[in-house]
């Protein structure tokens, strides 16, 4: 997964074209900037508009050599943001909020015990149909 197109939006925003995808992404890299020393620069909104791809659209740069994002950590972040995928510690929560091993998670949602728990590291990222999976379970345990 990788970048095509990239331009700063506005302070710590980004529009972005993602390979596969016709759509453009709009994505708020606040969170990923806070609280990150190294990434402090780039609260300036001149540094921060000078962002470019970097090695084919697999990652991200800003000031050459000093500041990068991987293409899949922006791919992520783009569809965490936009409701197409499902933050990792939203799902932990929603595992630990109803008592759910790896075991018992992934027998409830019809998936390998394994996929389940890449989804609970945060190896894969956690896609739709669990994000709605989820959530129709939470539906299903509140009517009963």
């Amino acid at each position: 997964r990788g970048v095509t197109d990239v331009r700063a939006t506005g302070p710590l925003r980004l529009a972005v074209k993602l390979k596969g995808s016709r759509r453009e992404w709009s994505v708020d890299l606040a969170p990923w900037i806070e609280g990150v020393q190294m990434l402090e620069p780039l609260r300036d909104p001149g540094l921060f508009a000078g962002v470019r791809l970097l090695d084919q659209g697999h990652a991200l740069e800003w000031v050459e050599d000093e500041i990068d994002m991987g293409g899949e950590q922006l791919w992520r972040m783009a569809g965490e943001q936009a409701g197409e995928l499902m933050p990792t510690e939203a799902f932990r929560e929603w595992r630990r909020r109803n008592g759910l091993s790896l075991t018992d998670a992934a027998e409830v949602l019809g998936l390998s015990r394994r996929m389940v728990a890449y989804y609970d590291s945060g190896q894969r990222p956690v896609p739709k149909t669990v994000m709605l999976a989820t959530a129709g379970y939470d539906a299903r345990r509140e009517a009963a």
